[in-house]
């Protein structure tokens, strides 16, 4: 597993630790399936999903084994969101899935060929979803979730005064946009015109929105954009030794390089803020 990669499973494990501290793993609940609302069935479900993800963070986080063990965690967080209709969202889903991606991806996949198969799926379900709805086409839909759900006052405002017609075109933007990115996640020369316009896209869907929507899509997409990091992220071999526990754990860098130093200090303030 690539350094990147490793640290991005790393703070994902860490993410749902905190995050599951409290409510740990529920019992399933799909209305639709009978058979899992057995109340033995509820119980051993959430105890094996439970053994199964800190099994699978303990041989993560220590670099025993950490494709297997991003499997296993990843394996038990899936379950979860898909076996919880109350709990389930496309953001959950997604920052669960990088485990399952990091634990597919080999050493020697330096293109980060399935990386960068999640996140067209992403960016092109996205576009075709939108595209196959007839509300995003005339701005209706841009109109509707701007006045009634959002409550933008000086969207509406220029959208009167536009006749309409700039509803139409924010809606055929974000079509452009996630299209743009679902072909450049697959250029590999393109990585960094892909993260920049990504990042962009993310933060203006924040500022736009006044920060009503998008926190967790774009803490979610800042660690599925860490494993396209390819500066060191952990101690060189020589440095092992003297490294703390915690550094090793966190494969912080070393000190003789201050970008990636830069790096984690930037995703750990973002993880941060838009838990």
């Amino acid at each position: 597993m690539l350094p990147a990669m490793l640290l991005a499973a790393k703070l994902v494990v860490l993410d749902r630790c905190l995050d599951r501290r409290s409510s740990g793993f529920q019992a399933p609940f799909l209305p639709f399936w009978s058979v899992l609302e057995h109340p033995d069935l509820a119980l051993i479900w959430s105890r094996l999903l439970g053994m199964l993800f800190v099994g699978g963070a303990l041989l993560l986080l220590f670099n025993i084994s950490p494709r297997i063990g991003a499997g296993c965690a990843g394996g038990a967080l899936v379950l979860d969101t898909l076996a919880g209709r109350l709990r389930f969202s496309n953001s959950a889903l997604l920052f669960d899935l990088i485990l399952i991606v990091a634990a597919l991806s080999s050493p020697d996949d330096r293109a980060r060929i399935v990386l960068r198969a999640q996140l067209f799926l992403v960016y092109f379900g996205a576009a075709l979803n939108k595209l196959l709805h007839p509300d995003w086409h005339d701005g209706q839909y841009f109109a509707f979730w701007t006045r009634e759900i959002l409550q933008l006052n000086w969207f509406t405002q220029i959208d009167t005064l536009a006749g309409g017609r700039f509803s139409v075109f924010m809606g055929w933007l974000t079509i452009g946009i996630e299209s743009a990115l679902a072909c450049l996640v697959l250029w590999t020369r393109q990585t960094r015109i892909f993260l920049s316009l990504g990042l962009t896209f993310h933060v203006g869907m924040l500022v736009f929105t006044g920060g009503v929507i998008s926190w967790v899509f774009l803490h979610t997409m800042l660690l599925a954009f860490l494993p396209f990091w390819t500066g060191p992220v952990s101690p060189t071999a020589q440095e092992v030794a003297s490294t703390t526990p915690l550094r090793a754990l966190l494969a912080w860098p070393s000190a003789s390089d201050v970008r990636p130093r830069l790096a984690h200090a930037a995703f750990a303030i973002a993880l941060v803020c838009f838990r």
